[in-house]
């Protein structure tokens, strides 16, 4: 039984080997913050749609250091980066969409903290961001209005985004039918959404870094790798993007998937979810002593008939009825 789970959990992490590939699919928009992409005031789209943006700010707020080669500090000091100006809504014509971005924030600045947003007027907006308007915390909030009509497309609860001065990725999605997800460095954050009737679809230019209502509310912080999907990312595609902490850029090429974050690539990691750098296999049966149940007897197929966690190999008994007999996981 333990073998077949096994089987069934390779192919499923061969399918994760697979999607990931797939993440230029549909791609709007990708700024790398890199030194390479920029010229003089403009950051360039590296993606083929030409969604280009205009910074403003600050000199010193360019060439930072990254997640991923450079980033750009935002803020509202003279020397950091205002914003950056698009000149379109990324969102245009997307009947399901995805956000991604890497943040390295220290301080609740009391206020909230956009990341990416777009408004034509107060009746037509859309955001992603950090903490509450005029309240500031460490949660995010997606947030959509169209006419009369808002949504919280998904919001977490406050704690979800730490101000430790690391990186954390951040990753919205919404499939176009109903609520919204977020993501905090690979795991789903979302505690609370709302059936989103409409996403704001006027044309209207995308703000990077401030929103443009109820004054300017800006980020205080780093920024790297923001990417614009007109699709759902998959849970497959968004722990790509993750990558064990280390980010994944574009044009996202193929990695070699390690579920225990060990250094060993899981086609040759004989325990693929228990960190086992050693690799030890003290009964050189494929499977490491980590994870072996049976550490002392050959037993590749892992049978444990009575799920006890002791492998069938090294046992006296498989009964499940303990009474009659006793096992022991040496034999």
């Amino acid at each position: 039984m333990k073998k077949l789970i096994l089987i069934g959990l390779l192919f499923i992490l061969s399918l994760s080997f697979v999607s990931a590939s797939n993440l230029t699919n549909e791609i709007e928009m990708y700024f790398s913050f890199d030194n390479s992409d920029i010229y003089g005031d403009d950051i360039y789209d590296i993606t083929e749609n030409n969604n280009d943006g205009v910074v403003l700010g600050g000199p010193y707020g360019m060439g930072q250091e990254g997640l991923i080669e450079e980033s750009f500090r935002f803020g509202d000091s003279v020397d950091f980066i205002n914003q950056i100006q698009i000149e379109d809504n990324v969102l245009l014509g997307a009947n399901s969409f995805s956000i991604s971005v890497w943040v390295n924030i220290t301080e609740d600045t009391g206020n909230q903290q956009t990341i990416i947003s777009n408004r034509q007027n107060d009746d037509h907006l859309w955001y992603l961001a950090i903490g509450e308007q005029d309240i500031g915390g460490d949660k995010v909030i997606a947030y959509s209005k169209q006419y009369s009509s808002d949504w919280i497309i998904a919001q977490t609860d406050y704690g979800a985004i730490p101000f430790d001065g690391e990186w954390h990725n951040i990753i919205l999605t919404w499939n176009g039918e109903d609520t919204g997800k977020i993501y905090v460095d690979s795991i789903d954050e979302t505690t609370h959404a709302e059936d989103v009737g409409a996403m704001h679809t006027n044309n209207a230019q995308t703000m990077v870094g401030i929103r443009q209502s109820a004054g300017q509310v800006r980020l205080n912080g780093y920024m790297d790798e923001l990417g614009v999907w007109h699709r759902e990312l998959s849970p497959d595609e968004i722990l790509h993007l993750y990558n064990g902490r280390n980010g994944s850029a574009y044009p996202f090429e193929t990695f070699e998937p390690d579920a225990d974050l060990d250094g060993i690539p899981d086609d040759v990691d004989n325990c693929v979810f228990t960190p086992n750098v050693g690799q030890w296999d003290f009964d050189e049966d494929g499977v490491g002593d980590w994870c072996d149940n049976c550490i002392l007897k050959a037993n590749p197929d892992q049978l444990d008939s009575d799920g006890n966690d002791k492998g069938d190999a090294c046992e006296h008994c498989t009964f499940t009825w303990r009474t009659l007999c006793t096992g022991s996981l040496w034999g």
